[in-house]
């Protein structure tokens, strides 16, 4: 229930929302609802889940780009590694030790300022093309 534009980041993590079915009619809401608070140029971060039993983290990116892709931004998707043994181990540097400690999956809004029904327009009419070609 906040105003529209009123957030300059936002940060998602362990939510089941975006944990689970990204290509269900509340997941897209739920975007909509989200995204209809940034402000313009502004970003929403979605932490990966790293939860024992969910689905890989290969899948869960490519799901949750997919997912971001009918609505107005660009997506980005970066890893981290942490700690400073790897680091100092130096065997990053040879491609060895190459685990990634965290993935987080960046939606920039566009720079012109799109009202709450429209992100809610755009929620509708992706769910919509998804259940026409099941019909």
């Amino acid at each position: 229930p906040f105003a529209p534009h009123h957030f300059d980041a936002i940060l998602v993590r362990g939510s089941r929302v975006y944990s689970g079915d990204l290509l269900n009619p509340e997941a897209s809401i739920a975007t909509a609802n989200l995204l209809s608070s940034l402000a313009p140029r502004r970003r929403a971060i979605f932490v990966a889940p790293h939860l024992a039993g969910e689905l890989p983290l290969d899948t869960w990116v490519s799901s949750l780009q997919a997912h971001l892709a009918p609505f107005p931004g660009t997506v980005t998707v970066s890893q981290y590694e942490d700690g400073w043994e790897k680091w100092l181990s130096l065997e990053w540097l040879i491609g060895r030790n190459r685990d990634v400690d965290l993935t987080l999956v960046t939606f920039t809004a566009e720079r012109k300022a799109v009202s709450r029904l429209e992100w809610h327009q755009i929620a509708r009419k992706t769910v919509m093309g998804r259940m026409r070609p099941a019909a």
